[in-house]
C-alpha cells in the first residue's frame, strides 16, 4: 500500500511538470509582422537584417510573394508562381519574444529585380541574416521565413541565423550594389559569349585552324572564369569589358597549350572544377 502511494504522488508530479517541459521543448513563441518599406538601420542594433528575395524566376505580385511567405517554398513564375498548400505560420500580432519584420512586394505584377527589407529580433540574431538555402550572407528567399519560425517554436536550428557584422546596413548596400550592377550587365556578357565562340568558330572553319576551334570550344568556360576575376575584383560595374578582355586572352592560351584531346579534356575539366570550388567555399 506504501508503494502505491508513492507511485501516485510521482504521478502527480510528473503531471504537473510534464506541462512546463513541453512548453520549454516547444522554444520561443515567434512573430512575423508586415511593414511598409523600412530602412534597415531601424532594426540592425536590435537583431539581424537582411535583403529578401520574393520570388522565384523572372516576375512577382504581392500575392504570389505573399503565398510563398505563409507556405515556407516558392514556385517559379512560369508556373504561375503562386504556391498551394496549407498555410504554416500566421501574420501579425504584437512582438514576441522573437519577432520577424519584412516588406512584401507592392500590388500588381512587377519584374522580380527588387530585394527586400527584412529583420530578425530577438533569439540572439545580430549582425547579418544568413540562410542556408542562398548560402550569400545577407540574401534570404521568403520561403525561408515559415520554416525559421517552426524550427525557433520547437527549440531546432532555424534555416536563418546570423553573422557579426560592424555595419550591416552599409555591407548589406554594397551587397546590393554588386548584385544589381551584375544583373544589368548579363545582357553585355552574354553578348561577348556569344560574339567569342562564333568568331573562334568563324577562325576556325575559314583557316581550317585546330587552335581556333579549340578556343570557340574552351571560350565558355573561359567566360565562367573571367566572371569569377571580375567578382572577385569588384568590377561588375565593367562585367562586359572585362570577361572579354580576361575570356579572350584565357581561350586562346588554353587552345594554344591542349593540342591533345587529353589536354583539352584536362583543361575543360580544371576550368569547371575550379569554377564548382569557387561557387562552394565563396558563394558570394
Amino acid at each position: 500500500m506504501q508503494a502505491t502511494g508513492y507511485i501516485r504522488i510521482a504521478a502527480a508530479l510528473l503531471l504537473l511538470v510534464a506541462p512546463a517541459d513541453a512548453a520549454a521543448a516547444r522554444g520561443q513563441r515567434v512573430a512575423v509582422r508586415v511593414l511598409p518599406r523600412f530602412p534597415l538601420a531601424r532594426f540592425a542594433d536590435r537583431g539581424a537584417v537582411g535583403s529578401m528575395v520574393p520570388a522565384s524566376g523572372s516576375t512577382v505580385s504581392r500575392a504570389t510573394a505573399r503565398a510563398s511567405l505563409l507556405r515556407g517554398k516558392l514556385e517559379n513564375a512560369l508556373l504561375g508562381g503562386k504556391p498551394t498548400g496549407r498555410s504554416r505560420i500566421r501574420l501579425g500580432g504584437p512582438p514576441a519574444s522573437v519577432t520577424i519584420y519584412l516588406t512584401l512586394p507592392p500590388a500588381g505584377k512587377h519584374h522580380n529585380l527588387a530585394r527586400y527589407p527584412i529583420a530578425v529580433v530577438g533569439g540572439g540574431y545580430h549582425g547579418l541574416l544568413r540562410s542556408s538555402g542562398t548560402r550569400i550572407t545577407g540574401i534570404v528567399s521568403i520561403a525561408d521565413v515559415a520554416p525559421t519560425v517552426e524550427a525557433i517554436e520547437r527549440g531546432e536550428k532555424p534555416v536563418l541565423s546570423s553573422r557579426p557584422s560592424s555595419d550591416a546596413p552599409s555591407a548589406l548596400a554594397d551587397l546590393n550594389t554588386r548584385l544589381d550592377a551584375a544583373h544589368f550587365a548579363r545582357r553585355g556578357a552574354s553578348r561577348v559569349l556569344i560574339g567569342l565562340v562564333f568568331a573562334f568558330a568563324a577562325v576556325a572553319w575559314a583557316f581550317r585552324s585546330k587552335v581556333a576551334a579549340r578556343a570557340s570550344l574552351l571560350s565558355i568556360p573561359a567566360i565562367l572564369a573571367a566572371a569569377l576575376v571580375v567578382s572577385a575584383l569588384h568590377a561588375e560595374h565593367r562585367l562586359p569589358l572585362w570577361i572579354a578582355l580576361i575570356a579572350l586572352v584565357s581561350a586562346v592560351s588554353l587552345a594554344l597549350a591542349t593540342r591533345t584531346p587529353g589536354r583539352l579534356a584536362a583543361a575543360l575539366a580544371a576550368l569547371l572544377a575550379t569554377y564548382a570550388l569557387t561557387l562552394l567555399l565563396s558563394p558570394t
